[in-house]
């Protein structure tokens, strides 16, 4: 990391893919267009305010935990070895980048656009203010959970093992909130979820490949910057990168309006057995 030029490369390479996002919204992807009344999703009253609420409930909810977290001590420090790390997380304890993490926060402040990205589509932008509902819950939700689940595991982080990191920064009371990355699951889900929404308004799009790339590129990329910054373990980085692709993925899903759901539950009975088949897109 100190000899290689990472933080231009990636700089560039992000803006790339969101690039990428907007350039595709402008294209002739498919041959029938979408009018506003074949809007893949729909808004439900009570749904929404369902939705919402909990997403709101767990963002203070985790808050209120968070709050209570109390910093390291020196004596707690002291105590910290390598040695009560798994084995598979243990090399990160080596780790400790400014850059990274300064690239990272890049990373995690550019993805935001990407919902507002999908807006250079006209058919998408018809439908501003579902998509807008739907990317806040996302949001909520994952934050929310991520606060929680910090808040509530209070992991240490990888740097605090780190013999040149400085005392000071050790006792901060971040330090233990390393379970799950925040950075990652942040990404993630505002990165699927525009890619789970484009690919809903278009499903024959040439670029389904490239966008959901892109879509997997951009957390993968924040998850292994705050692996080098020494913020997080590899296992922190994996489930924030899963739990914000679930979210991403799951809240559009919930959104599709019922003509547009294109799966099935039924019956059925195959010689001497019987059982049901479920078949479709989800």
């Amino acid at each position: 990391m100190k000899n290689c030029p990472i933080k231009n490369y990636l700089l560039t390479a992000c803006l790339a893919i969101i690039t990428v996002f907007g350039f595709a919204q402008n294209q002739p992807l498919t041959s029938q267009k979408i009018e506003k009344s074949d809007s893949p999703y729909e808004l439900n009253t009570k749904r929404e305010i369902g939705l919402l609420s909990t997403a709101l409930g767990s963002q203070i909810a985790g808050l209120a935990i968070a709050n209570n977290v109390k910093p390291l001590t020196l004596a707690e420090i002291e105590l910290l070895t390598p040695d009560d790390i798994p084995s598979y997380d243990r090399n990160t304890v080596r780790n400790f980048s400014g850059k990274a993490h300064n690239t990272s926060d890049f990373f995690l402040f550019g993805s935001m656009a990407l919902p507002v990205v999908l807006m250079a589509d006209k058919h998408i932008r018809k439908d501003f203010v579902t998509i807008g509902t739907m990317a806040s819950q996302a949001f909520l939700l994952n934050a929310g959970l991520t606060t929680i689940t910090k808040g509530t595991v209070q992991r240490v982080r990888p740097y605090a093992y780190n013999p040149l990191v400085p005392v000071e920064e050790k006792m901060g009371k971040t330090t233990k909130m390393s379970f799950f990355s925040g950075h990652t699951s942040a990404v993630s889900v505002l990165s699927f979820f525009s890619a789970k929404v484009y690919t809903d308004y278009h499903p024959d799009s040439k670029w389904k490949p490239v966008i959901w790339t892109a879509a997997a590129v951009i957390p993968a990329t924040t998850g292994y910057l705050r692996y080098r910054a020494g913020k997080h373990f590899p296992t922190d980085v994996i489930v924030g990168y899963g739990v914000g692709a679930a979210i991403g993925v799951l809240i559009p899903h919930l959104h599709r309006s019922k003509k547009n759901r294109s799966f099935k539950l039924s019956p059925m009975a195959t010689g001497d057995a019987v059982g049901l088949n479920l078949r479709g897109v989800f």
